[in-house]
């Protein structure tokens, strides 16, 4: 995996990670429309103004003013110039915690190729090595088998049930929350 020292950009054998701009935003609302049966399950209600051009272009300004302040890297996945799916590093903690929570999205017709694992490795390098964090925690659904399948590749531990953490579709869903450490992660694929 090769990065900008910035992590503007992470690029892996057959992946580029980058920090987009509007000259994605076509491309992202593409991605989200053609996936939305495929992601609604799993994350928050998607409000309907996400799925407009406006929505975005704001967003591009937001994630390279969160990029820049360094509070959130927010990559987009590209195969082959397309997009293909996200990663963030998101709720960065400084201080004493030296932490942060991690969320991915891949699009549902890439599934089972190894693609989120590969772009989840490299943006754990990059936090690990180049963020210097101390550790990264991610939360999936209970029933989100594939979420759960990619963070144990990469070799996170399992934490425990946090109930009602979070809505889907009207109604409260327990989450498993796991978490790696610097000193546990292997550097991509366990």
């Amino acid at each position: 995996m090769s990065a900008d020292r910035d992590g503007s950009q992470l690029k892996t054998e057959r992946l580029d990670l980058v920090i987009g701009g509007s000259e994605l935003a076509a491309q992202m609302l593409a991605y989200h429309t053609r996936n939305r049966a495929h992601l609604e399950p799993w994350g928050p209600p998607m409000p309907e103004s996400l799925f407009t051009m406006d929505w975005w272009e704001r967003s591009a300004e937001r994630v390279h003013e969160e990029w820049q302040a360094g509070r959130a890297y927010r990559w987009t996945v590209l195969e082959g110039g397309g997009v293909v799916g996200t990663v963030a590093l998101f709720g960065i903690r400084r201080l004493h915690w030296q932490s942060c929570e991690l969320g991915f999205g891949l699009d549902a017709a890439r599934q089972g190729r190894g693609l989120m694992t590969e772009a989840v490795g490299a943006a754990l390098a990059y936090a690990f090595d180049d963020l210097a964090l101390h550790r990264v925690s991610a939360t999936h659904r209970v029933d989100n088998l594939a979420s759960r399948r990619v963070l144990d590749r990469l070799g996170f531990v399992e934490e425990g049930i946090i109930r009602e953490h979070a809505i889907a579709h009207g109604e409260w869903r327990d989450q498993v929350s796991m978490g790696l450490l610097a000193t546990e992660f292997g550097g991509g694929l366990s």
